[in-house]
């Protein structure tokens, strides 16, 4: 039996829109390629690049982790390299959050208004601030300078947030939130979320790291094909927070969306549109090289 330790962030990492390898593990495909995967956590999220799950993975204590490909085009600027090996979610979770129900929303909508970051993580306000100028929107991010919660964007005197659906599940059960937009559609195809490991830690075990890849690309066609029903079903234990009927919800709202790749590839034109909003941003200075910074492990396996 082959094994990988995956650093698998702090607590708040535990996101409905990181399903891939939650379906592997739970659907059998990392036992049937031989594999274990030995799960870690972070104690804290720290800072997008030097806390949370990362550090784990460049200083070698973990070999692989899933998290967001922005924090390898940063570090690959500071000449510390990590490469995403496999996709996980191809395009942005966020959603625009109200207080009402609004069926005729249009991004647009959010023109001269005020929006709550209650997440306040970096990719998420970033990508908002750069698309919304990218489509000549004048919506004013606001954060709130702490650790929000959903209560507290309602507390306030703000019409509209942005957030994960994870987090604001709870309050759109009971009537008290509504997701009234995606905004994959308008950030389009980026890997916002991918498994990323050290180069050396991928050359020291070809095999394991190849056998994870194809267990994801099992899990991401098998997550095509099934119900939001059996999806909500066979990952329920894994977030024991939410309700099976909830995740279904989640699930069918983001399947929708165009949440989750095809297969396990990154395509260049996804890295680049990502490095292009980021780059606008201001995150990054210089495009990324897709050739740098991803690898298709099984195309490798194949050429060898």
């Amino acid at each position: 039996m082959q094994r990988l330790t995956m650093n698998l962030g702090d607590p708040s990492e535990a996101r409905i829109y990181y399903l891939p390898h939650v379906l592997a593990e739970r659907l059998g495909f990392f036992a049937a390629e031989g594999l274990q995967i030995e799960p870690v956590q972070s104690a804290s999220g720290g800072e997008t690049v030097t806390g949370g799950q990362i550090p784990s993975v460049l200083d070698g204590c973990a070999d692989l982790t899933i998290g967001g490909p922005m924090v390898t085009m940063k570090l690959a600027e500071e000449g510390r390299p990590l490469v995403s090996f496999a996709a996980a979610v191809r395009s942005n979770p966020w959603v625009v959050l109200a207080r009402r129900p609004m069926p005729g929303f249009v991004l647009a909508d959010l023109d001269g208004q005020r929006v709550f970051d209650i997440a306040r993580i970096g990719t998420a306000g970033f990508i908002f601030d750069a698309v919304m100028a990218e489509q000549g929107i004048a919506a004013r991010r606001e954060d709130p300078g702490a650790a929000a919660t959903a209560g507290d964007f309602l507390a306030s005197d703000m019409e509209f947030a942005i957030h994960h659906l994870h987090a604001a599940a709870p309050l759109m059960a009971e009537g008290r939130l509504h997701a009234v937009c995606s905004l994959a559609g308008a950030t389009g195809g980026v890997p916002w979320s991918a498994y990323i490991a050290r180069p050396g830690a991928i050359d020291a075990q070809p095999e394991a790291f190849a056998a994870f890849t194809r267990a994801i690309r099992q899990a991401l066609a098998w997550l095509a094909a099934a119900g939001p029903e059996a999806v909500a079903a066979t990952v329920a234990p894994a977030f024991p927070d939410l309700a099976p009927e909830v995740i279904a919800r989640i699930v069918a709202f983001y399947r929708a969306a165009g949440l989750w790749p095809g297969d396990h590839r990154i395509p260049a034109a996804d890295m680049l549109r990502f490095g292009r909003l980021l780059q606008a941003s201001g995150w990054i200075r210089d495009l990324p090289d897709p050739a740098a910074l991803t690898r298709d492990l099984l195309a490798e396996a194949a050429d060898a």
